[in-house]
């Protein structure tokens, strides 16, 4: 599989060339981490129905789920894993984008959370920060991060912590630290 993750890594990779790659036997699948849905949507019809592709940021996964993508590596899957496995369901398996879509805005408020520090000049909150602190929300005990991660503020764990409890991702008597 390749991970295209260029905010990370500094390369592009293009849909035509994991078709090279998916047509050489190289790779069997792709996971685009890439704000541009487009990708997703064009390696499904340059590598056809058996080539599996991943949506990889959590903001691009209810399209790419829509438009063919065949599962979704993310932080929602870590967040609230139940909510991601109902969404695949409803988008892949039942094809029903109306209760799908219904579900997704009630995601949305976590996603936007989780990403409030990207495209802006604040570190905070990270990601996997939040990711991090929702197991810890939901009573899974991960230890603490090493740097440069922070854990997030309390403010953001309070936002958290209600986002998680309104969408019923939290067991009672879950330790809040």
């Amino acid at each position: 599989m390749v991970y295209n993750v260029p905010v990370l890594t500094g390369i592009e990779i293009t849909p035509e060339e994991i078709q090279m790659l998916a047509a050489e036997d190289v790779v069997h699948a792709v996971k685009w981490s890439h704000m541009e849905i487009a990708r997703v949507q064009d390696t499904r019809l340059l590598c056809g129905k058996d080539f599996a592709v991943f949506a990889g940021i959590d903001i691009t996964a209810f399209a790419a789920l829509a438009i063919g993508a065949d599962g979704w590596i993310g932080g929602i899957p870590m967040i609230a894993p139940a909510l991601a496995v109902e969404l695949c369901r409803l988008l892949i398996q039942e094809k029903n984008l109306e209760e799908a879509r219904a579900l997704w805005l009630r995601i949305l408020p976590i996603i936007r959370l989780e990403y409030r520090a990207m495209g802006t000049n604040e570190a905070s909150p990270h990601w996997l920060a939040v990711c991090r602190e929702s197991a810890t929300l939901r009573g899974i005990p991960i230890g603490v991060s090493r740097a440069p991660l922070s854990p997030v503020d309390a403010s953001v764990r309070e936002e958290l912590r209600a986002l998680l409890a309104g969408l019923g991702q939290l067991k009672s008597g879950a330790m809040i630290q």
